[in-house]
């Protein structure tokens, strides 16, 4: 009987502590793209192309009768800077844009890159629908390794406008980040300097939760 009675009361002691699960941050990529980027004016980094995927908890995107294409804008540099490791170079931007619209497959027009950027259909066929989401950016910047012919974009987005910006609820719409590969790649339009892929992502903290010893038993299959 004693050792019953001693395991009894090592479990009633444990099971009145009360365990704190750590915030975790979780990132929610809700949209990738993929497209051209070019330089306009010289000293100014564009981009436009398409928005294949997103998260459907965040965004309604009906892709059977709709094109939806991007358009990042106007980012300017304000830096260009050999890192610390040789044969790489840090362009850091001011101000730009990002957006994202709608067109429909049907009535619309066509998004196409065309050759030598800006021309008649670039970046035009790519806004030409309704804006869906959109904000401004900050913080952006390149990381371009010479010899390998890539590089990272990367920055932070805060939205403000668009059709759907309403999904977003008003406490998560600023600090998103924009990330995306770009790499010298064949076949790319005339004109055109990288190829860009990207997601467009949210970290979200995991809340602090409280649990007993006896509830994380049951939860993970413990027995007494």
């Amino acid at each position: 009987m004693k050792p019953l009675r001693y395991r009894g009361a090592t479990l009633v002691v444990a099971a009145l502590v009360v365990l704190v699960v750590a915030v975790a941050w979780a990132d929610i990529p809700v949209l990738s793209f993929h497209g051209y980027d070019y330089w306009y004016p010289s000293t100014c980094y564009n981009a436009v192309g398409y928005v294949p995927s997103v998260d459907s908890g965040y965004l309604n995107f009906d892709y059977g009768n709709y094109q939806y294409t991007f358009f990042l804008d106007s980012l300017c540099v304000a830096n260009v800077d050999s890192i610390s490791v040789p044969g790489f170079y840090d362009i850091t931007f001011t101000g730009g844009t990002f957006d994202v619209y709608c067109d429909s497959l049907s009535g619309g027009t066509t998004a196409d890159y065309g050759m030598n950027p800006p021309n008649a259909t670039a970046p035009s066929t790519f806004i030409d629908g309704v804006n869906v989401l959109g904000g401004d950016l900050s913080q952006m910047e390149i990381v371009w390794e010479i010899a390998a012919g890539q590089g990272d974009l990367s920055g932070m987005v805060d939205l403000n406008r668009g059709s759907q910006l309403a999904n977003i609820p008003p406490a998560q719409r600023n600090g998103w980040t924009v990330s995306g590969l770009q790499a010298d790649t064949p076949g790319m339009p005339a004109g055109y300097n990288w190829q860009i892929d990207g997601t467009l992502y949210i970290s979200e903290p995991i809340p602090t939760q409280k649990s007993s010893w006896g509830k994380l038993k049951q939860q993970y299959g413990g027995g007494e």
